[in-house]
């Protein structure tokens, strides 16, 4: 019997690991972090693509990104740029 959640968890979890990723790096201020989540955001929409439900982890997803990095809603390329890949 074929499953389809597991790629979905792989996915999830893979988007939840670099989202935390960039945002230790935030919180280190390092620099060359944006990449983290790009990968993130690449991971979330290869886990939406692949099953919908996924959506409903996208608020929780935002929130994170917003408390973390203010001022990243603020430069609408980021923002474009992070709606595209996802």
């Amino acid at each position: 019997v074929a499953e389809v959640f597991q790629l979905t968890n792989v996915l999830v979890l893979s988007s939840l690991y670099f989202l935390l990723e960039w945002r230790d790096l935030i919180i280190k201020k390092v620099k060359n972090e944006i990449k983290f989540l790009f990968l993130s955001a690449l991971f979330l929409g290869l886990a939406v693509f692949h099953h919908q439900i996924v959506l409903l982890l996208l608020p929780a997803w935002i929130y994170l990104i917003s408390v973390t990095d203010k001022k990243i809603f603020k430069n609408n390329f980021w923002l474009i740029l992070l709606i595209f890949i996802s």
